[in-house]
């Protein structure tokens, strides 16, 4: 599970920044 929240926490970070700063 930690595994799938750590790998999941930087996607979803960098989506949001990425498209934050776009």
């Amino acid at each position: 599970m930690s595994a799938q929240k750590s790998t999941l926490s930087p996607v979803l970070l960098f989506g949001t920044g990425v498209d934050g700063q776009s």
